[in-house]
């Protein structure tokens, strides 16, 4: 049994974290929500929960909740990252595409974050670019 708290929080985000990685997504869903409902502006949940909610083909949600990571976490590589993939899921090229470039400012050398400005770039026609 956790200690207190933060401990209870620490321990449902592993949990969901793996139950996550191993594809089980409704078990992961209910442990991020529950660390959510311990701590409503915990950032990693929040990022985390988006992207399941993307998985889900849940796109509006999976904006808003990796839009709220993203305020608390401005520069979160990741999230930017992950946020430009939900934005290229809504055909938002331009706002993707401003999503990798901010990601790439800050870790230029960031593979997914090249891979998708790519894709994004080839969506907006500009193959050359992309290339």
């Amino acid at each position: 049994m956790p200690k207190n708290e933060a401990d209870f929080v620490n321990e449902l985000m592993a949990k969901a974290t793996e139950a996550h990685k191993h594809g089980r997504l409704v078990e992961a869903e209910r442990f991020y929500s529950q660390a959510l409902d311990k701590q409503p502006g915990l950032w990693d949940a929040q990022h985390l929960l988006g992207v399941l909610r993307s998985q889900q083909g849940r796109y509006q949600e999976a904006l808003a909740l990796v839009g709220a990571a993203l305020k608390a976490k401005p520069d979160a590589v990741a999230a930017l990252t992950n946020y430009g993939l939900i934005l290229h899921d809504l055909h938002k090229y331009e706002s993707a595409l401003a999503a990798f470039d901010k990601a790439l400012a800050i870790c230029p050398d960031n593979a997914l974050a090249l891979n998708n400005r790519g894709s994004v770039l080839s969506a907006l026609g500009r193959d050359r670019a992309a290339l």
